[in-house]
């Protein structure tokens, strides 16, 4: 019997994560918009700036993508997702709080970026390991597909959401509803009991970049795996060059207020959104690999 969202939602602990998820993402749609119009509208940023401000924002993905998983199979997954959260609502406050003291610089922009975009980086990681804790292994793309619908919607909501914030609240102090969402989000993720598998030993592990040197060559010897490997990097590639400079032309080109800026980022969302309502059938039809 196939697993619906519904059913899904009926699982208490299960619903905490999946709460607690969704909002976290929809805080971090909120500061992709509100950081760069920070950086634009308040500091007066140049297109070298917004690009650095771009590159802080995704090194991190270059940085920790590979050892954030092999960490990971090293610690409490619950644990780990409470104190990302933590941490992304002590960094976002800084902005607004800095702004408030006119003490806001670029430099700073470029530390929250990274520090944020870092967080991003292992809370996806982390999430993904912990839903199999929290469902039955048959339960698994089910779960995946549920808490891909709400994300696919997070990328709707999020950009429109934050650039009204931002035109009512003024770029920085818009972060402090982001802030707000990741501790809900944090409160949402602690207050799951759930008994996780015992991480991996001291004995039994291997060195970092055994592990890591492991995974790469799986991933090259298997050619669907290493084909999305190679398409994702392309299409990250040039479309990473677009976001870097968009919000800066969107605003001192086309004269567009923070709005329609998010008006404009929230219409791909659409797509994402009914791939992701399908992503459940196609296991069921050809299997997941």
């Amino acid at each position: 019997m196939q697993v619906t969202a519904l059913d899904l939602w009926r699982r208490p602990m299960f619903r905490r994560f999946w709460a607690g998820e969704t909002i976290s993402f929809l805080g971090n749609q909120i500061t992709d918009l509100a950081l760069p119009l920070t950086a634009v509208l308040l500091l007066g940023a140049t297109a070298e700036q917004m690009g650095v401000l771009a590159a802080t924002w995704y090194l991190p993905y270059l940085v920790f993508g590979l050892p954030a998983g092999v960490w990971i199979d090293r610690m409490r997954r619950q644990r780990i997702l409470v104190g990302l959260d933590l941490t992304a609502a002590a960094v976002v406050l800084i902005v607004p709080v800095a702004a408030w003291a006119h003490m806001l610089r670029m430099e700073l922009l470029y530390v929250v970026s990274f520090v944020l975009g870092s967080t991003v980086v292992v809370f996806t990681v982390a999430y993904q390991s912990f839903v199999p804790t929290l469902v039955g292994r048959s339960d698994i793309a089910a779960a995946n597909a549920a808490l891909e619908t709400t994300t696919s919607i997070t990328t709707i909501a999020g950009p429109g959401l934050g650039g009204l914030l931002v035109q009512v609240l003024m770029a920085p102090f818009a972060l402090l509803v982001d802030a707000a969402s990741f501790l809900v989000s944090a409160a949402l993720i602690g207050s799951i009991r759930v008994t996780e598998p015992a991480s991996i030993s001291a004995v039994e592990r291997r060195s970092m970049l055994e592990e890591i040197r492991d995974g790469v060559r799986y991933v090259r010897g298997t050619p669907v795996l290493f084909a999305l490997v190679r398409g994702g990097a392309i299409h990250n590639f040039f479309s990473r060059m677009i976001d870097a400079l968009f919000v800066l032309f969107a605003v001192r080109q086309l004269t567009l207020d923070a709005t329609t800026i998010g008006l404009i980022l929230a219409a791909g969302g659409p797509g994402s959104f009914i791939g992701s309502l399908i992503a459940n059938r196609v296991p069921a039809r050809i299997g997941l690999g």
